[in-house]
């Protein structure tokens, strides 16, 4: 049986931003892979012939159907005598979707658009054929809604609705953990050494996961947010097990950034081809800056609140994992874990000095491992969220991460600091 091309009509009053808005739409459903055809309806009468030119002279003579063909396009000129898009969609066979600008009195689904700056009323209100509505206010439209800039999302709908792509469920999330848990025993080897490395690392992200569903439970997250939460957690640190096999590091200023090297090897194995569009940028871009020294500026909201809780919960983790290696150190020592900085008693000026300012230490600050356990610390000014700062307390992270540090008055007014900046959020 032929599948019919779906046609939906982008409605709204004169000057509403009904072109502007099929400009934005037809470019994203095109990234996604789909053929568009589009309709623009006229209410006046016109020719794109010119007079003296030879297709006019063809249709001047009699033909009923006359074509303009070269090697890049055609054009097809025949006079008509229906407007209807039932008459229309025979032009059409071979797209996937048609997207029918004006006909906003034809009985097809319509996308009505409605700019609060306009001052008009809406148009569909009322229309059973109305399935969507892109809008800056409140229309009192019973349909799904989206803001004037949501074209990702207005795509995510049409793809659900016409082309059957679902967003991610939790049986997607458990597919996931399993190619996860068989990609990472590929890594594994009969060094012993080497194996403890890459078990650190995958224990690790396991509990990370635990950490973004805690805090998104404690945040009030939906279920489909929390699938999302957990597939940026279960994949934040995939590309931690490449590193170490090529470099034998987990230092990324000696080998590569993991995050990139991560995304790199997402692409390789398509782990994410089931997500729609939107769903893979923001669980890429969430990768991309959870170890990024700043956020990215003119990024969307949602996208920002998610990078930030896999930063949160990440560290969470870390903490535990470093201050457990801490206690264990005298037994075993490892200088992967330690970055190879030397374990001198002194703190460099320069984290001492980020860390009264309350900013973030850098990296190519750290010159001793005193100094890494101060970068540590400071960290609690680049959370979030106030369940992070509860656990941080809960867990003495601090406190513990002081009692490992050489004592001096300059560090006791940094630990300090960073104590009140904790309990402001509590």
């Amino acid at each position: 049986m032929i599948k019919k091309t779906p046609i939906i009509c982008i409605a709204g009053k004169s000057e509403s931003g009904k072109t502007t808005l099929i400009e934005k739409l037809i470019p994203e459903l095109k990234k996604r892979g789909y053929s568009i055809g589009s309709i623009k309806h006229s209410c006046q009468r016109f020719d794109i012939d010119k007079k003296g030119k030879d297709s006019w002279r063809h249709r001047k003579a009699g033909a009923d159907i006359v074509v303009i063909a070269s090697t890049d396009k055609i054009a097809m000129i025949k006079d008509n005598d229906c407007e209807s898009l039932d008459c229309l969609k025979k032009y059409f066979n071979g797209v996937d979707l048609v997207i029918a600008e004006g006909f906003n009195k034809e009985n097809i689904p319509k996308i009505e658009i409605v700019r609060k700056a306009s001052g008009k009323k809406p148009l569909c209100l009322g229309d059973s054929k109305l399935i969507a509505v892109v809008t800056d206010s409140d229309t009192g439209h019973k349909v799904p809604r989206f803001g004037l800039d949501e074209i990702d999302k207005l795509a995510d709908f049409i793809e659900r609705k016409y082309f059957d792509r679902a967003l991610m469920t939790r049986d997607d999330l458990n597919y996931l953990k399993t190619w996860f848990t068989e990609y990472v025993s590929d890594f594994y080897s009969d060094d012993h050494d080497y194996n403890h490395m890459i078990r650190l690392k995958e224990e690790h992200t396991i509990r990370v996961c635990g950490n973004i569903a805690m805090l998104g439970k404690e945040l009030g997250l939906s279920d489909q947010d929390m699938v999302l939460a957990e597939t940026i957690a279960l994949f934040h640190d995939i590309g931690r097990f490449k590193q170490y096999k090529t470099y034998r590091t987990f230092n990324d200023f000696v080998s590569e950034n993991h995050a990139r090297l991560g995304l790199r090897q997402m692409a390789i194995h398509g782990v994410l081809s089931s997500c729609t569009t939107a769903e893979k940028r923001l669980i890429t871009r969430a990768i991309a800056y959870h170890n990024a020294a700043t956020l990215p500026v003119n990024e969307d909201d949602n996208t920002l609140f998610f990078m930030r809780l896999i930063r949160d919960a990440d560290k969470l983790d870390i903490w535990k994992l470093f201050i457990d290696y801490c206690n264990e150190r005298e037994q075993k020592h490892n200088s992967t874990i330690e970055l190879g900085l030397p374990d001198d008693p002194v703190c460099s000026t320069n984290v001492l000095e980020s860390l009264n300012q309350r900013r973030f230490v850098r990296m190519q600050d750290l010159k001793t491992l005193n100094d890494f356990k101060l970068l540590q610390i400071g960290w609690v000014y680049d959370l979030n969220f106030v369940p992070s700062f509860q656990t941080v307390q809960n867990r003495k992270y601090i406190e513990k991460l002081e009692e490992t540090l050489p004592k001096s008055k300059e560090i006791k007014e940094a630990v300090q600091q960073a104590h009140d900046h904790v309990n402001s959020f509590l």
